[in-house]
């Protein structure tokens, strides 16, 4: 007959067996218990649920067996059939496959790859996103392409046109859609658009203290644009070419930010410090490093918050995870 089960959280990393593990927390409000999902990471096969008695109302009822696997091939999206041990661990029951392993449909396969320099490609559920396309290899079609501004670095148009598809949303500055070229939404500071699930909104990205010339800049106001998107629930900022500017003062709820450290034509690894202190972020990574030191970059922050800083090689692939979850009761 099956319940309904709300999703809390998820995307704890666990450790069992020298594996990772992506951890889905659920609660089921008629009986006050919880679900915990274990999912081997590189294939999503679900090895362990451990289901949870509340321990807030101190009630030992739970659902049964035939319940609680009816829900969680609802909430999983399981249509096999599935064969399982069932073991008891204090108050809590375990579920694990047993035969044929079975993976769940309906888990999220969020990721992140750096491909180097400010380039990077997203993996949303269904939706391949690439953010300016310049290094790196890409293989996959794509089905957004943000482009924070027309210098070459980040607007590779070859690589663009390699990975465009007919239905391919393409969004850039109005000042390089020219380059571009084709059917290309333009978007600038302030202005979002919605791609399925997915939101986009651009922000300020500009110099005010790096020059060419006196008082021509790399990157003047105008040029380009910084992205906020939201992936999963997941703010992802991705900086663009740009100093550390006021502006960067107003963004909420940064769950991971992508900020460029290597001087010349942007922020250095001190200023880019300084932003990500500001910005706040869950987690940060280091891009348009150049030849300089990222760690730098990473010891200032990590010593003066709980900032994670992450520093990936080009072509690392990043889970993206929620930190701080309901700890999981795996024995």
């Amino acid at each position: 007959m099956g319940m309904a089960a709300e999703l809390l959280d998820e995307g704890k990393r666990g450790h069992r067996t020298g594996d990772d593990y992506l951890l889905r927390t659920y609660h089921f409000p008629t009986t006050k218990d919880f679900l915990f999902v274990a999912v081997r990471k590189s294939d999503y096969t679900i090895v362990e649920v451990t289901a949870s008695p509340s321990t807030l109302t101190g009630d030992t009822a739970r659902l049964d067996t035939a319940e609680r696997i009816e829900a969680l091939r609802g909430v999983l999206g399981i249509t096999a059939a599935i064969s399982t041990s069932i073991t008891k661990s204090g108050n809590a029951i375990i579920i694990r496959p047993r035969g044929l392993a079975f993976t769940a449909t309906k888990l999220p396969a969020e990721r992140l790859t750096w491909l180097g320099h400010a380039s990077f490609q997203i993996n949303a559920g269904d939706k391949n996103i690439y953010m300016d396309p310049y290094a790196g290899e890409y293989k996959d079609k794509a089905d957004v392409i943000l482009v924070s501004h027309s210098h070459s670095d980040h607007c590779d148009v070859s690589k663009i046109e390699s990975i465009r598809k007919s239905d391919t949303v393409v969004i850039a500055p109005t000042a390089a859609v020219s380059r571009i070229g084709g059917n290309v939404r333009s978007l600038n500071p302030g202005e979002k658009i919605l791609v399925g699930d997915i939101a986009v909104e651009a922000v300020e990205a500009y110099n005010y203290k790096r020059f060419r010339s006196p008082g021509n800049p790399y990157h003047p106001k105008g040029l380009g644009v910084g992205y906020v998107l939201t992936v999963g629930n997941k703010p992802i900022y991705h900086a663009g070419d740009t100093d550390f500017i006021p502006e960067m003062k107003d963004l909420k709820n940064i769950y991971l930010a992508l900020l460029p450290t290597g001087g010349t034509y942007t922020m250095d690894n001190q200023e880019a410090a300084e932003a990500a202190l500001a910005i706040k972020p869950k987690f940060v990574i280091s891009m348009h490093r150049w030849d300089t030191d990222p760690n730098e970059f990473k010891k200032e922050v990590e010593a003066k918050s709980e900032i994670k800083v992450i520093l990936p090689n080009p072509g690392e692939q990043l889970q993206l995870e929620i930190a701080d979850l309901i700890p999981c009761l795996m024995t």
